[in-house]
């Protein structure tokens, strides 16, 4: 696994705020702002907040505010 690569699950559920993550590919729920590099929304992926990223994917839901 690469260094600070977050990963969150299908069924998991997260809240608040993510920093210092090169890159974040999520399969359940967040409802965060973040700011990374590379940003993946999997097929089973929803995500609420605000993302600033150099690169985002998306294949869930997104709902929010994106500099990108």
């Amino acid at each position: 696994m690469a260094d600070k690569q977050a990963v969150l699950g299908s069924g998991a559920k997260f809240t608040g705020k993510i920093t210092n993550a090169k890159s974040i590919e999520i399969n359940g729920f967040v409802e965060a702002d973040l700011a990374t590099e590379k940003v993946t929304i999997g097929a089973t992926g929803k995500f609420s907040g605000a993302v600033k990223s150099d690169l985002v994917v998306i294949a869930g839901e997104y709902e929010g505010k994106m500099k990108a």
